[in-house]
């Protein structure tokens, strides 16, 4: 087999460097074709695509495995698909590449449902973990995880891109019907914020606490570290987060630190229910410009020094 698989993936990189796709059509009929190839517990999913962080449509290639939600956990979105990247392309090599989007391809299968790559998640959340842990007083049951207890991570960034998923497709205005009036800077980031506190008040209703600081310190604070906060909507959501706690007084500075109360993580749904508000009051037409209101309302706050408290290991470790 893994004879089998050095070649696939050495056709798939000889043609992309040739730039000669024709080959890779004749070398690899069924993957160019669409068709999903099974090595024993393992997918490869290849074609043409271009995926976020690239310019260029260009062949691709990745091999996969499933991961498996906990049987106890009761959400399944079936167009969101949690799995391991055990091996890619070029294309692929960005560790930013989180997940790929049915968008992405041009051509292929795979076009009904999200791919996302768990162990970069986890990758990007422990990285983020050491560098902010000691800058934040707070979300005890995410700190106490072990930072090398990989399948934990895993499975919780599996959890979390689930109920993510599934939450996008509720309210006045879903996103896969709706994505025009929510793609711009501030409504996509009211979006992704929305999706997040209706995630983090799923898990507090059911008892998943763990989950909630996870998705909580994902949304609200992993952000801030390497997303603008001006021109990226991942960013914005998060400083409009950070902005609400503090202004709520579960958010302050101590002795150089950020303090996050007891109660951070459910007060944080007051803000969901402003944002329920703002879409039960806007329509189609105005929508895009009242995401923009409702978002530069928050960008008003002054919150320079706790991004910079956040950041400070990151920026320290840059130098």
């Amino acid at each position: 087999m893994q004879n089998r698989l050095d070649s696939i993936f050495a056709n798939f990189t000889n043609a992309h460097l040739r730039q000669n796709i024709g080959d890779l059509a004749l070398a690899e009929p069924q993957i160019m074709s669409g068709k999903e190839i099974a090595f024993e517990s393992k997918t490869l999913i290849g074609g043409m695509l271009r995926p976020l962080f690239s310019k260029e449509i260009q062949s691709g290639l990745i091999m996969i495995s499933q991961v498996a939600l906990p049987s106890d956990f009761p959400v399944r979105f079936p167009k969101a698909r949690p799995v391991i990247l055990e091996k890619s392309t070029q294309v692929f090599a960005n560790p930013r590449l989180v997940a790929i989007f049915p968008e992405n391809w041009k051509d292929g299968y795979c076009r009904e449902y999200s791919l996302y790559f768990v162990n970069r998640f986890t990758l990007r959340t422990t990285a983020a973990i050491k560098d902010m842990e000691a800058q934040i007083s707070g979300l005890p049951r995410l700190f106490q995880i072990n930072i090398d207890d990989r399948p934990t991570f895993e499975i919780l960034a599996a959890q979390w891109v689930t109920l993510h998923e599934s939450f996008h497709a509720t309210g006045k205005f879903p996103y896969s019907n709706n994505i025009r009036i929510k793609s711009s800077l501030y409504s996509s980031a009211i979006e992704e914020l929305r999706v997040d506190l209706l995630s983090i008040n799923w898990c507090n209703k059911n008892s998943y606490f763990h989950l909630a600081e996870y998705i909580f310190f994902e949304r609200v604070l992993r952000y801030i570290l390497d997303s603008s906060t001006e021109n990226d909507c991942d960013g914005l959501s998060s400083r409009i987060a950070l902005t609400y706690l503090f202004q709520n007084q579960h958010l302050k500075i101590v002795n150089d630190k950020i303090h996050l109360s007891k109660y951070a993580t459910t007060s944080i749904i007051g803000l969901l229910i402003e944002i329920g508000n703002f879409e039960k009051m806007s329509s189609e037409l105005n929508f895009r410009e009242a995401a923009r209101l409702f978002c530069q309302n928050y960008l008003k706050e002054n919150i320079e020094p706790i991004i910079g408290i956040l950041k400070k290991n990151r920026d320290q470790n840059m130098r």
